[in-house]
């Protein structure tokens, strides 16, 4: 048998580019030698064999064509519709959803040392949560993306987060579900004006549960300043109630929080597997009769509030059937001008409450009249636990008239948190639209409807007569160009964003505060950030987020108010939102991160 020996030689690893490049002939003798054998086919059997080879080849290469062919066949006519392709859509979203975590911690400025970022097409390059046209953040990112999605198709800040809205009531029907309410604030950078967008539920007269209004509201919402289809809003809610999505940690969290109530309602039908327990995060979940209630309201825009009192109504016992079909037709949706507090260096709005803004304007004074510092990440820890201490003691001090015309009592307002989902939305012309939806409490009153996959709310009463600092609180920081006829395209927008009872009064104070002397915005929102609950019946519970209980700020805020009790997490719900126009770049920074995701292009 013959042999043919061909002679290599293998380079050291360390010279192996150098030697590429100079084609150098040196050391030969020194580098190591390898002698690889070559055996060389003889005739006979071997020659068949190899015949024989090549004929196998091709019928399994034959055969494999024939498969990719029957798996584009497949797909072009839509017949893969199922697990398979909502694992596919569950991937591209864990793929944004990490990027996201990424990128969030990254500097506003990380463009200007030389960063790549978003090109217009929405790739991404680089360490950046920087885009060029526009953002939307939720609490999920299924209904990010659904938003940044119509914002490329051409349409406005309100479309996209009315598309959002809808996409949250299916993923996230706990808190955002069509049969609750929302309430937000609109700002049209062209006109210069700030609307109050909110949804109308009347009293109901039925004590157990409120009435639905979310999609009212949204037609009228949309009917002044949308600009896309009405149906095209719908389309990606509709999808995801009727082929199903999977549930995120969001859901899945207040699932297992809530398992007891979902196992004794007819919400199991939805959140239950077929062996009767209660899905959990990673599950995939259908609500097919509310993707058919969602596609009739997207058919008709005139007149579904008809068609959805009556198709709401089949699930109700006779005695409560008038009274719910009289009260559901007189909600609506109402557009009005905002409750404007203007400041030197800000304007505070205010969705609901009317009081709000008043008094966040007094405490932006006091805090600046007492220079105080919530910037505890410089090192000085003395003197921003001081700061919160202090800042704990000017909502406590505060005497405001509309407080004592309520009747109601400081402590019940700090223990208000309803349970709440958000949305926020920014393009590059600086217009900018935050939407709070809530059904009150987790679940809101348990009150399941089969027939049209809605879940009532527990607002009982009209949401405006109590002081809900939920829905939401906004502030906008004023930049040089906003009294200025031609602004320009550089001109910087900020808004803050925040929501939680007292917390969002605490965190707008500290966010201006750190904002304006000029913290990035990253780091102003993930430094540590006050949260306010339900304590012992003579003391508020305190939390700091983004910071741990043995640390030097938290124990010397604990021995400056004795008053407070710790807590070992920060159970408040409360969000707080910035985002931010720049040097023709837009992003958006929340926190807690677990509640929000940011998308653009």
């Amino acid at each position: 048998m013959v042999h043919d020996a061909v002679r290599y030689t293998k380079l050291d690893s360390n010279n192996r580019e150098e030697a590429l490049h100079e084609g150098s002939d040196e050391d030969e003798e020194e580098a190591e030698e390898v002698t690889v054998y070559l055996r060389q086919p003889s005739d006979g059997l071997n020659g068949k064999a190899v015949k024989k080879d090549t004929w196998v080849r091709v019928m399994v290469a034959l055969v494999l064509l024939g498969i990719v062919l029957g798996c584009m066949l497949f797909e072009r006519h839509g017949w893969w519709s199922g697990p398979e392709s909502l694992q596919s859509d569950l991937t591209k979203d864990t793929k944004t959803l990490e990027e996201h975590h990424h990128h969030a911690g990254e500097e506003d400025d990380d463009h200007k040392d030389g960063h790549d970022h978003h090109d217009s097409d929405g790739h991404s390059h680089g360490h950046t949560s920087l885009y060029h046209h526009g953002v939307v953040m939720t609490s999920s990112v299924n209904c990010s993306r659904v938003g940044k999605e119509l914002l490329q198709e051409g349409g406005n800040v309100v479309d996209a987060a009315i598309a959002s809205l809808l996409c949250l009531g299916v993923v996230h029907p706990h808190t955002a579900g069509v049969g609750g309410v929302f309430s937000g604030i609109l700002y049209n950078h062209t006109t210069g004006s700030f609307k109050t967008v909110r949804s109308i539920a009347p009293h109901s007269l039925l004590a157990t549960y409120g009435i639905p209004s979310i999609l009212q509201g949204i037609k009228a919402l949309h009917c002044q300043h949308g600009q896309s289809d009405w149906s095209r809003l719908f389309k990606e809610a509709i999808v995801l109630a009727e082929d199903g999505f999977f549930i995120d940690n969001v859901l899945g969290r207040a699932l297992e929080t809530h398992e007891s109530e979902i196992l004794q309602s007819k919400l199991c039908s939805v959140f239950c597997d077929t062996s009767g327990r209660v899905k959990s995060a990673g599950a995939p979940a259908a609500n097919r009769n509310l993707s058919e209630l969602l596609r009739a309201a997207s058919l008709n825009e005139s007149h579904f509030p008809e068609t959805l009192a009556m198709k709401l109504a089949e699930d109700l016992s006779a005695r409560e059937g008038p009274t719910f079909l009289a009260a559901l037709q007189r909600s609506h949706g109402e557009i009005n001008d905002s409750l404007i507090t203007q400041g030197e260096k800000y304007t505070v709005l205010s969705a609901s409450s009317p009081f709000a803004g008043p008094m966040l304007s007094d405490i932006l004074e006091q805090v600046r009249e007492q220079s105080l510092s919530f910037q505890s990440d410089a090192g000085d820890f003395n003197r921003a636990a001081a700061s919160f201490s202090s800042l704990l003691n000017l909502i406590q001090g505060l005497n405001n008239t509309a407080l004592a015309e309520k009747n109601l009592d400081l402590m019940e307002l700090f223990a208000l948190n309803t349970q709440s989902s958000h949305i926020g939305v920014l393009d590059r012309q600086g217009n900018f639209i935050i939407l709070t939806a809530s059904l009150n409490d987790t679940w809101g009153s348990g009150r399941f409807l089969p027939s049209s996959g809605v879940i009532l709310s527990s607002f009982t009463s009209e949401i405006s007569d109590l002081p809900y600092f939920n829905f939401p609180l906004v502030l906008k920081i004023n930049s040089d160009g906003d009294d200025q006829e031609d602004n320009e395209e550089d001109s910087e927008v900020v808004v803050i964003g925040t929501t939680g009872g007292f917390s969002a009064l605490l965190n707008a104070v500290i966010l201006l505060q750190r904002i304006d002397f000029g913290m990035a915005s990253t780091d102003a929102i993930h430094s540590p950030l006050l949260h306010l609950q339900q304590g012992s019946s003579t003391a508020m519970a305190i939390c700091l987020s983004s910071i741990s209980n043995s640390s030097d700020i938290y124990r010397l805020l604990s021995e400056t108010d004795g008053h407070l009790q710790q807590v070992e997490e920060c159970l408040d719900c409360s969000l707080s939102m910035v985002l931010r126009l720049h040097a023709e770049h837009v992003g958006a920074y929340a926190a807690p991160v677990i509640s929000a995701h940011a998308d653009g292009y």
